[in-house]
């Protein structure tokens, strides 16, 4: 009447979705279905016989369970007398989180960590802000974006589905990190992960800029004469060169000057050395970088060529503060500037006071005398202080002897922005005219005292014949 088959005399246990994989610790709960018999019995290692003399006749309720499956159960009929089926076989399917462990085995993939960290791929300790973070589904229907915190990003494991996922990390001036996880809402998980941002390739070529602290090309560069008020420079060519790359080519100014070529030549570190007839060579290093916002006008000051007796030192600097000031100081007490422009052997040949320069000194150098440069930002104190300072200026100074190469000089990286005397340098020279560098670079707050003679033996030679 109840169409029950009768129980089989061993029951054997089949995994559903890995054919020939065990599945262990099977525990078997009897149940008579009128009630009063309840019992659990434990199997073997590989299968259940039934156990036919401790249970009453009748219809049962056989519940296969072990962990990680779901419970399968079998309705059967017990009468003690009847033969029975030899075997019957137990598919035992596995529970869903079982399912979804046996897909992320066979996918390879890491359970989702609780937190995940940012790390600055270029700049140990350097902070990485604005992370987003993006989370897809795998097999689709699920896409998502979420914010990080300040220092890190909590995996919302309560907001996602289960399953394949990819988490993607993204921040300004940073390449994308991706990150394939296989989330399993049950499981537990490791608690932190680092992740790595690597700056792009613009935000690598400005921190390689900034390390070695050039400026950017400008869109266009002016010629300015360094002695003569207005003094024109004319047929002025560019040759630019990297240091590595074996690239180097030569352009011609045009009449408004040199329009920098930005896409003809390489990013990164470039040597601009300009030319004309009757000028020294004039280089300028600068860092490349095609994304980004140039400057519009470089300004060059072109030094006309020397006799070899004689030294220059030209100053430029950007539009604020409006006035520097060169000064010469010489061992005979001699002081050339702005107020007293010439000595018997040195001239400020020009004296610029609205920005950008140049202002230049020319000396005839005299054996056995020294000669002291420094710069001083002028300020008329019936004016309002417009707060600026040799920061804002972008000074440069360049120094010529005997029609050599050009030095350059820059400001120190750490001074006291209240100080108004950048001591530059002082060119020694020895009774047979061999110049000799005794270098300052130094901002103070008085002027430096004058030189004194008879010292150039106490500092590197530099490559000056009389």
């Amino acid at each position: 009447k109840l169409d029950l088959p009768l129980p089989s005399s061993l029951y054997t246990f089949q995994h559903a979705t890995l054919p020939g994989e065990a599945v262990g610790n099977v525990s078997v709960e009897i149940t008579a279905a009128q009630g009063g018999f309840n019992n659990n019995f434990s199997a073997g290692p590989q299968n259940f016989e039934f156990p036919q003399n401790d249970v009453p006749d009748g219809p049962l309720r056989l519940t296969f369970s072990a962990d990680g499956f779901e419970d399968q159960h079998f309705d059967v009929f017990h009468i003690l007398e009847d033969a029975r089926s030899h075997e019957t076989t137990v598919v035992m399917m596995p529970d869903a989180p079982s399912l979804k462990r046996e897909e992320r085995a066979k996918l390879d993939l890491p359970l989702p960590s609780s937190l995940y960290t940012f790390q600055h791929a270029t700049l140990p300790g350097e902070a990485v802000g604005n992370v987003s973070v993006e989370i897809t589904a795998a097999q689709g229907g699920f896409n998502n974006n979420f914010s990080a915190g300040p220092q890190n990003f909590e995996f919302p494991q309560n907001d996602v589905p289960d399953g394949p996922l990819r988490l993607t990390f993204s921040a300004d001036g940073f390449e994308d990190q991706h990150f394939d996880v296989f989330h399993i809402l049950e499981d537990a998980r490791s608690h932190e992960t680092t992740v790595v941002m690597m700056p792009d390739a613009p935000s690598l070529k400005r921190e390689e800029r900034a390390k070695l602290d050039l400026p950017l090309p400008s869109s266009l560069y002016i010629f300015q004469h360094a002695t003569e008020k207005n003094g024109k420079v004319l047929n002025v060519s560019v040759e630019i060169a990297t240091e590595h790359t074996g690239f180097q080519e030569k352009f011609i100014a045009g009449p408004r000057g040199f329009e920098f070529p930005m896409d003809k030549v390489p990013e990164g570190c470039l040597t601009m050395t300009f030319n004309a007839d009757g000028f020294d060579d004039s280089q300028l290093k600068v860092f490349h970088i095609l994304e980004e916002e140039h400057p519009p006008v470089g300004r060059v000051a072109m030094s006309p060529v020397m006799p070899q007796d004689s030294l220059r030192v030209v100053l430029t600097w950007d539009k604020q503060p409006a006035d520097l000031d060169l000064h010469c100081l010489d061992s005979q007490q001699q002081h050339v500037y702005w107020k007293s422009q010439t000595s018997s052997n040195i001239l400020l040949d020009l004296d610029d006071r609205d920005g950008y320069g140049p202002e230049t000194i020319t000396v005839k150098a005299v054996k056995k005398e020294a000669y002291k440069f420094y710069v001083y930002i002028y300020k008329d104190r019936t004016l309002v202080d417009d707060g600026s300072d040799f920061s804002h200026s972008k000074a440069v100074v360049k120094l010529y002897i005997n029609g050599l190469d050009e030095m350059t000089f820059c400001l120190p990286k750490e001074y006291d922005r209240s100080l108004r005397h950048w001591n530059l340098f002082t060119v020694h020279i020895d009774r047979n005219g061999r110049a000799s560098l005794e270098h300052h670079n130094s901002v103070t707050e008085g002027p430096p005292c004058s030189p004194s003679a008879g010292k150039a033996k106490d500092f590197p030679r530099v490559a000056y014949r009389t």
